[in-house]
């Protein structure tokens, strides 16, 4: 078997955030996913591309593959975490404070998330 296709669009402002999420409907229904599925990962995503959007000027890219056992976006930015988000995430005390990495993480059957120097990574998956 080969390596999954993979589609990926770029992102440099919020008025590419309609688009983004109409890249991603297109995706996930070529992938086959369920209703459901597609709006998990929509969400998602639309979380974690707003909270770059608000912490960077530079964007980021949106990749989308799937496999037999899961739907799976990955998001890159050039931004800079204020931690390394490791582990589940509490639901911010501070009810002003963002709630992106909580709602993601119960979103999402896996959430893996990557913070290095000028750039995090974050790969959220839906299990089929």
């Amino acid at each position: 078997m080969g390596m999954p296709h993979t589609a990926a669009m770029t992102y440099a402002s919020p008025d590419d955030l309609a688009q983004l999420r109409r890249f991603l409907d297109r995706q996930t229904a070529l992938a086959g996913s369920t209703a459901d599925q597609s709006a998990r990962l929509k969400l998602a995503v639309n979380e974690l591309v707003t909270n770059t959007l608000r912490h960077t000027c530079l964007g980021g890219v949106l990749r989308v593959w799937s496999d037999e056992q899961s739907i799976t976006c990955e998001v890159t930015d050039h931004g800079r975490l204020p931690r390394p988000a490791i582990g589940p995430q509490a639901a911010p005390d501070d009810p002003d404070a963002g709630r992106g990495l909580h709602i993601v993480q119960e979103l999402c059957d896996e959430v893996h998330i990557e913070a290095g120097p000028g750039r995090n990574t974050a790969r959220l998956s839906v299990s089929r």
